[in-house]
């Protein structure tokens, strides 16, 4: 079997993506929270809302409510088919670590947008349901945190083919993407509250990854029975 870090890929990398995505949340909640994107946010929520069609409305809804089902099955078959050993029971762990960390996000995301206060646009807007706060997007975050998860896995698990894992960023970053894209066209969160979601998911979902790759790599560190 190749090494932790040639698996895995390298973690300087992983922690410096993670920090980096972390200062950009910190500075946009700043920003928005004292209202420097006021303007911004009011601008391109208008043009959204009066620009949106009948067919498009209905496909952005459709993505919405599948979101979060679609991140926890991606996770758990990504975990099992690509995970960084040989031994089912190594790769079930990996799966169950993977959704792990995307649950958990989940709650320190709300636990933020709870911390943080900010309201969302206005009802009347609204081309669909919402509730809570509005920064970070929930479906921002979850998204990118799921895309994130999926992608360092399976960039990982190719080390040698850049091509493939261009094309596997490409892909997890366009569902993060279309996700939040959404949340701003049906109205309830301000392109600050996506902005937020996306580099939260980045900072989130990268940590994790870190983590469990530190872990499950290492099978010293394992129960002798998942080993």
């Amino acid at each position: 079997m190749t090494s932790g870090s040639t698996v895995w890929g390298s973690s300087r990398r992983l922690l410096g993506t993670a920090l980096g995505a972390l200062g950009v949340f910190l500075l946009l909640a700043i920003v928005s929270g004292v209202g420097w994107t006021d303007g911004f946010d009011s601008s391109v929520h208008s043009w959204m809302v009066a620009h949106r069609v009948g067919g498009l409305t209905d496909v952005a809804r459709a993505l919405t409510r599948v979101a979060s089902s679609v991140a926890l099955v991606a996770l758990a078959v990504v975990g099992v088919a690509a995970g960084p050993s040989r031994s089912w029971r190594r790769r079930l762990l990996a799966a169950a670590l993977l959704v792990l960390v995307h649950v958990l996000g989940l709650v320190v995301r709300l636990a933020v947008a709870e911390l943080i206060r900010r309201q969302r646009p206005p009802r009347v807007d609204w081309a669909t349901d919402a509730s809570g706060f509005a920064f970070p997007s929930g479906h921002a975050s979850t998204a990118t945190i799921a895309a994130v998860l999926v992608a360092w896995v399976m960039v990982t698990a190719v080390p040698n083919r850049r091509r493939t894992q261009a094309l596997l960023w490409v892909v997890a970053g366009s569902w993060a993407v279309a996700i939040g894209l959404t949340r701003v066209y049906l109205g309830v969160h301000w392109p600050t509250d996506v902005l937020g979601g996306w580099a939260f998911g980045t900072a989130w979902g990268t940590a994790g990854f870190l983590v469990i790759r530190s872990w499950i790599s290492a099978p010293g560190d394992l129960p002798r029975t998942l080993r």
